[in-house]
């Protein structure tokens, strides 16, 4: 009769077994989604001095502003191309943005930024600071941890039950060759003459029967 739990793991250990290309799968859809909750999200935009930024109010070119802390984000009613003028650096070439951030100066602050705003219609947002980046790694990303860490312990599990169920009914008995058996005889053996000779006797006998049969001896019934 088969057992059908050695045949079949899946029936011993109570879980499917995935393939291993499955499981990476699943583990890298997981690494992705962290990676994206924690990730800032936004268009691109340009980093303004704050006396452009100035400058831009003025000429009735912002839409809306957000205050986050001492940096302002915004958007633009045209877009504007920045760097203003021709640079030779190739990494900064000149390109249109419709978005802007700039930062506030605590130090010499600017009570006339407000009126500044209001006047020119400009729609005015403040918002808390953001939290911190390992904050959002506790909070979003120690419950993906915690389930990659389960996700891997239960496939090792699983890997080392399958290992024991296939490993049932095996022989733990060990095979030698003449070369490997030990070379041990009965002058190695110290005392006991008594119980030598007569072993050495019967090995004689089962080496050669023979020759006792022929001197008339018996084997016992």
């Amino acid at each position: 009769m088969n057992d059908d739990s050695s045949q079949n793991p899946e029936l011993a250990t109570g879980l499917p077994r995935l393939p291993n290309f499955v499981r990476w799968l699943v583990l890298l859809g997981l690494l992705c989604w962290t990676l994206w909750a924690i990730w800032p999200q936004g268009t691109a935009a340009v980093e303004l001095p704050y006396s452009a930024f100035l400058g831009q109010v003025e000429a009735a070119n912002v839409a809306a502003v957000t205050v986050i802390g001492n940096q302002i984000q915004g958007s633009f009613n045209r877009p504007v191309t920045w760097p203003a003028t021709d640079t030779t650096d190739n990494n900064d070439q000149p390109r249109a943005y419709t978005d802007f951030t700039t930062m506030f100066p605590d130090s010499l602050g600017d009570s006339n930024l407000l009126p500044l705003l209001e006047a020119n219609q400009i729609e005015i947002k403040v918002l808390a600071e953001p939290t911190p980046w390992f904050a959002i790694l506790l909070t979003d990303g120690l419950p993906i941890i915690l389930l990659l860490g389960y996700f891997i312990f239960m496939t090792r599990r699983v890997s080392q039950q399958q290992s024991t169920i296939f490993g049932v009914g095996r022989s733990q008995a060990k095979t030698h060759t003449p070369d490997e058996a030990p070379a041990v005889t009965f002058a190695d053996v110290a005392g006991a003459d008594e119980a030598k000779a007569e072993l050495q006797q019967i090995v004689e006998f089962l080496q050669r029967p023979e020759a006792f049969l022929q001197l008339g001896a018996r084997i016992p019934r």
